[in-house]
């Protein structure tokens, strides 16, 4: 039997230019990471210190978290009122 109901998440689903910022922040943590751990950012004479490497980790998960998690149970689960 299959029963049409919407799929219930506990994160935002955004649609349009938020969307494609949400999609842009976790293709380029994905692409950063394979590039730092294969050694490659540093084959490219940009040389990072541990603290500076974990600050940017810290950073792009921030963004992340703070757009794709919503503020409390009734908050908005498809806009970010009051910052955009």
């Amino acid at each position: 039997m299959i029963v049409d109901e919407e799929k219930k998440t506990t994160g935002r689903s955004y649609k349009g230019a938020m969307a494609t910022l949400v999609a842009a922040i976790g293709i380029f943590f994905t692409v950063y990471h394979v590039l730092y751990i294969s050694g490659l950012v540093a084959r490219a004479r940009i040389f990072l210190y541990i603290p500076q490497h974990l600050a940017i980790h810290l950073g792009l998960i921030l963004a992340l978290v703070f757009l794709v998690v919503p503020y409390g149970k009734k908050s908005s689960r498809t806009k970010l009122h009051g910052m955009i």
